[in-house]
């Protein structure tokens, strides 16, 4: 079995949190994979950026929440299924198959 790579794996994690939580995090949810708030707006802004996530902020000044978007619930497939897929990807990338 692969393991994904570190950022990748991270992704998923935040993706995870999301789909456990019917669909919505938190910032509390994040911040406990974060670990501090520096990190934590780091990897928001970067996840927005990449147009995985996106932010929801009621009206009546709720807490902001965070979903996953169209792309990032694919992208969320692709990482849960990269146990499977890793290997082809790996393949993908060579100039020649390996042969076995």
């Amino acid at each position: 079995m692969s393991s994904l790579p570190g950022v990748s794996k991270r992704i998923l994690h935040y993706l995870e949190r999301i789909n456990e939580g019917g669909g919505r995090a938190n910032r509390m949810d994040f911040l406990r994979i974060a670990g501090n708030e520096s990190n934590l707006n780091d990897w928001i802004d970067y996840m927005v950026r990449c147009n995985l996530i996106e932010s929801e902020v009621p009206e009546g000044g709720a807490k902001t929440t965070y979903v996953m978007t169209e792309y990032g619930r694919k992208v969320h497939g692709v990482l849960k299924d990269y146990s499977y897929l890793g290997p082809l990807f790996s393949d993908l990338s060579r100039e020649r198959r390996r042969r076995q």
